[in-house]
């Protein structure tokens, strides 16, 4: 029997709850040749609303070839150009000579080009010989649209995109991307897509909300908030596949638990659903709630080890529902020093991907990102919850 609570991988057909109308918007976002970008932090379920997407670009005829770019380790000009590059030739050819004549055909004049031997060496049919400059960057980055043939489309997905700001040339990645995408849009171009999405909330929101990046050239694909009567009746269709049964409330509490998060909420029931026998009971709730927790514990202590003594004070005062940070009342009953301090403070958690603002740019609606380190952080540091 397949599993009917998916935390592996996306979420699709059946499986995919809540966030079609995110879905939707994402695909006649693309289908209309615009750009989109996410600032959910990671397990939000962005990958499951963009497979959906395309899945309903599929289902309408639509002739797409999508093309992943991870930038998990790409920490330079070289490392993008070289991973955008190599999705791109391996997504439409497949030998050595194939490669090279598309480096001779849309790469000519550039810093790039096919090397056999060191193609036999990595595998990898894009060779960076020098740095590359502004023009070698937007030559890469127009690929999409050179190699996309006439009523087609190619969807490329940038995942970690957060990351090109640990390059040394980050000043010139990002106005060639938007160079790119500028003149595209000036020329009508719509045969090419950019999706940006990553792990990384606050370092998403800062290149795309408070620095503004891309304005006008990509839109925010806001997810959703689950809504509790259909995540509900989702835990109950999933027990109820394998023959099990939980009680309505039951179910309401593990959303209210892990605050909707899809993600925590599969991967929680997946584990009561391996312990139980018939009736989910609250005895299996919670032990399945201890193994879960016993999963991440290790990353949890090593991030509240890895924090000062006025950062785990800030950390309380958000765990314990303030907001108004900089008040005398919070800074004396939590030992902030001062106001200033508190500023660096909130720059600090929030650089760590530990909180996040509902506003970045005035600091409104302070929450802990991760929905089950906030509950860890509640019972068991804090001691907030009894």
């Amino acid at each position: 029997m397949d599993n009917p609570f998916i935390y592996t991988s996306f979420a699709s057909g059946k499986h995919f709850i809540c966030r079609q109308h995110d879905s939707d918007v994402l695909a006649g976002l693309i289908d209309g040749g615009g750009n989109a970008y996410f600032t959910d932090g990671a397990r939000t379920g962005k990958t499951s609303v963009i497979r959906q997407a395309l899945y309903t670009l599929r289902v309408r005829g639509r002739n797409t070839r999508t093309v992943e770019v991870p930038l998990l380790n790409a920490r330079s000009a070289e490392d993008l150009c070289r991973k955008v590059g190599g999705a791109l030739f391996r997504a439409v050819a497949s030998t050595p000579d194939e490669y090279a004549a598309l480096v001779r055909e849309h790469l000519a004049g550039t810093v790039f080009t096919f090397d056999n031997e060191y193609y036999s060496a990595t595998g990898e049919p894009v060779k960076v010989c020098s740095a590359p400059q502004r023009g070698d960057l937007e030559a890469i980055l127009n690929l999409p649209r050179r190699i996309t043939a006439s009523g087609e489309k190619t969807i490329v997905i940038f995942d970690e995109f957060q990351n090109v700001m640990l390059a040394d040339e980050a000043e010139d990645i990002l106005p060639a991307f938007e160079n790119v995408l500028r003149t595209a849009r000036a020329e009508g171009a719509k045969n090419f897509s950019f999706i940006f999405t990553g792990s990384s909330a606050n370092s998403m929101k800062d290149i795309f909300e408070v620095h503004k990046r891309f304005w006008g050239l990509a839109d925010r694909i806001a997810l959703s908030e689950p809504q509790e009567k259909e995540v509900i009746d989702h835990i109950i269709r999933g027990f109820l596949a394998g023959g099990k049964v939980i009680d309505r409330e039951l179910a309401r509490r593990i959303f209210r638990n892990f605050k909707g998060n899809l993600w925590y909420i599969n991967h929680f029931c997946a584990i009561c659903d391996s312990l139980a026998r018939g009736y989910v009971t609250e005895a299996i709730l919670a032990d399945s709630l201890f193994r879960l927790i016993s999963i991440h514990e290790p990353t949890f202590t090593s991030t509240v080890n890895g924090l000062t003594t006025f950062q785990t004070s800030l950390l309380k005062a958000v765990a314990e529902g303030h907001t108004k940070f900089s008040s005398a009342e919070v800074i004396n009953r939590y030992g902030l020093n001062s106001s200033a301090n508190v500023k660096r403070l909130k720059d600090a958690l929030c650089k760590k991907e530990i909180i996040t603002f509902s506003n970045p740019a005035t600091g409104e609606g302070a929450s802990i990102i991760d929905p089950l380190f906030e509950f860890w952080l509640k019972k068991y540091y804090f001691e907030i919850l009894h």
